[in-house]
């Protein structure tokens, strides 16, 4: 192999751009991407995202400073995942429950 192609293969596998994962559009709006399990539930934290961010409850940065949505280990009988909103303080943890889609506020 001629040094130009391997410096063009070497350059292109090391892009930065190859790295990063393409966001879907509503990624890019609702910053639930590093959720735990995303790649199985990324559509419902998406949903729910959307839906705290639509009625005002959380902000964009609180979905950025927390990353997504959290495996809960407090509560084994349910799959259920939290985040906060306005503060990282129980008060503000709010729970979704993955069976319905539904929403617990502490």
């Amino acid at each position: 192999m001629c040094w130009k192609l391997k410096l063009f293969v070497l350059v292109f596998l090391t892009s930065p751009a190859l790295a990063q994962p393409r966001l879907a559009v509503h990624e890019k709006t609702t910053g639930v991407s590093q959720s735990d399990d995303y790649v199985r539930f990324g559509t419902i934290f998406e949903r729910a995202a959307a839906a705290l961010l639509a009625s005002g409850r959380c902000k964009a940065a609180d979905f950025s400073e927390m990353g997504g949505f959290i495996r809960s280990t407090n509560i084994r009988n349910r799959r259920a995942y939290f985040t906060y909103c306005g503060a990282m303080d129980p008060q503000h943890r709010i729970y979704l429950f993955i069976d319905n889609e539904n929403f617990r506020l502490e």
